[in-house]
């Protein structure tokens, strides 16, 4: 399993575009570089292959690569970002898809990659409402000639689909319910077995998880889904966070699963 990171070099809270943004609440960066560092080695200790993408003054959200893209088979739609602080970053990783060989594709319609499109198996979820527009659900089956299950998210703190929903496999997800729209609830609890996250667990980011195979990394203190998951036959793994909480990501933000 190949993942895409970005060092924190320039990480900051440099702006608010989301509701855990503030920037009177300074980031450690030494502290940050710490549990990047953490995730990035327990990654590999779980036998993901790292590759990493070069992080660029003015552009602190890098890190956050779960955004780059929505990637299937060596094909990448690049990320629209909603908001001006992030549209820069979409050259860089545009740059880096093409010379990896990935079959690009662009969109005019906002869209955030893996931060709001996620594969449960072979079925796409893709969450709309913040920062990717529903209209990029029809975009998406046009282009790629599938279908999708559009989701619409409805609480501001849970702006992208990867904060409030981590599919483990095919059947399977975790998921914190009010983050999402009646009709959405409903779409979910039909297609799969969720476990639900309480709003305390949410709120440390409990569905920003990396699953590699039958390992689970997420926050650290989530300790109900921790027992959720591991009476699953799920292994976890802790990780501290809290800076890139500060940005509004954790675990699953700062990863980007390349194949």
């Amino acid at each position: 399993m190949n993942i895409l990171m970005c060092k924190p070099t320039f990480f900051d809270v440099d702006y608010q575009i989301n509701p855990w943004m503030r920037q009177e609440r300074p980031v450690n960066k030494a502290r940050a570089q710490s549990q990047w560092q953490s995730l990035y080695q327990t990654i590999q200790q779980l036998g993901g292959k790292i590759d990493l993408i070069e992080p660029q003054q003015g552009l602190p959200d890098m890190v956050f690569t779960a955004n780059a893209g929505l990637i299937h088979r060596k094909k990448v739609i690049v990320a629209n970002f909603k908001h001006p602080e992030r549209q820069g970053e979409s050259q860089y990783f545009k740059n880096w898809f093409a010379q990896n060989h990935f079959q690009v594709f662009e969109t005019d319609i906002p869209f955030e990659g893996a931060g709001d499109a996620l594969f449960a198996g072979e079925t796409l979820f893709v969450g709309h409402g913040f920062r990717s527009h529903h209209r990029i659900v029809h975009w998406i089956e046009e282009q790629w000639e599938r279908p999708v299950t559009a989701l619409e998210l409805v609480n501001p703190s849970f702006y992208h689909l990867d904060t409030c929903f981590c599919p483990l496999n095919s059947t399977n997800a975790l998921w914190y319910p009010a983050a999402f729209s009646k009709k959405s609830q409903q779409l979910l609890e039909n297609e799969l077995n969720l476990l639900s996250v309480s709003q305390k667990e949410a709120e440390l980011f409990a569905c920003n998880a990396v699953v590699i195979n039958r390992d689970v990394i997420l926050p650290k203190d989530c300790t109900k889904i921790i027992t959720l998951l591991e009476n699953q036959g799920f292994s976890t793994h802790s990780i501290s966070t809290t800076e890139f909480i500060l940005s509004g990501g954790s675990c699953k933000c700062l990863t980007l699963h390349t194949s």
